[in-house]
């Protein structure tokens, strides 16, 4: 259920529980947030590794912005399955072709397969997956060389992501918390599960970026529920013995 907390809504899943955060829930916050530099962006669409891999949370990375039509979603597809006009799958081959250390480039250059279905890198004709992290090309006996334009939104820094923001999650002892597929990135301030408990995510890529206490198998309560609001006493947790997760 959710609660008022010290930093905004927080969300409590009761003991033996089973509840759903979802990317329609109203009660979780959000926040736009337009990446500053190429590594932020990789992380944005879903490249988390790899050298210059940052955090949600690094203000050097990424920069709150107000609600603009010039913004492009990197983190949802339109009502066509696209992000900009383009296919998840070309845009993860020109994602993939990015350096991290070096600014977005007018055009990159890779080596891709061969195949009946068109694969210029025009965006129009390749097929595209469920999201950028989880578009996968086919394997084909002969490989080209294909250079082709960056999306302008790409260069020209106006890819924006929507992270769900929930300042304390509470998973009670053998609870289950489920990360819905349409929740791609989650700001969090406290996340703390009790013995037993569960969190599963039901999409193939989600970036959770915790600012402040996590720890599992928790073996007594530290938190409580006063009226409509939830009171965590991280001192009396950081005096508890941790158990193995």
């Amino acid at each position: 259920m959710w609660l008022h907390g010290e930093q905004g809504m927080a969300l409590l899943v009761e003991d033996d529980q089973e509840v759903t955060l979802s990317g329609d829930d109203p009660q979780a916050g959000t926040v736009l947030l337009r990446p500053v530099t190429t590594a932020a962006l990789l992380a944005a669409c879903g490249f988390t590794e790899g050298p210059g891999a940052v955090r949600l949370s690094d203000p050097a990375a990424f920069e709150p912005v107000q609600r603009d039509e010039r913004w492009v979603r990197v983190d949802e597809l339109d009502q066509d399955g696209r992000i900009g006009g383009h296919t998840p799958l070309f845009l993860r081959q020109v994602l993939a072709s990015l350096d991290p250390r070096q600014p977005v480039p007018p055009t990159v250059t890779w080596r891709q397969d061969d195949s009946p279905s068109c694969r210029c890198g025009c965006g129009r004709h390749a097929a595209g997956a469920a999201d950028i992290a989880e578009a996968q090309v086919p394997a084909a006996a002969v490989r080209t060389e294909v250079t082709v334009e960056v999306p302008r939104f790409l260069r020209a820094g106006t890819a924006v992501i929507m992270p769900k923001v929930v300042p304390d999650i509470v998973v009670g002892v053998g609870a289950t918390l489920t990360i819905a597929a349409n929740v791609p990135h989650l700001l969090i301030g406290n996340l703390l599960c009790y013995r037993r408990s569960r969190i599963r995510q039901e999409s193939q890529h989600l970036s959770v970026d915790a600012t402040g206490t996590v720890q599992g198998s928790i073996p007594e309560y530290v938190h409580q529920v006063v009226g409509d609001r939830l009171e965590l006493n991280l001192d009396r947790l950081r005096e508890l013995p941790r158990l193995p997760v």
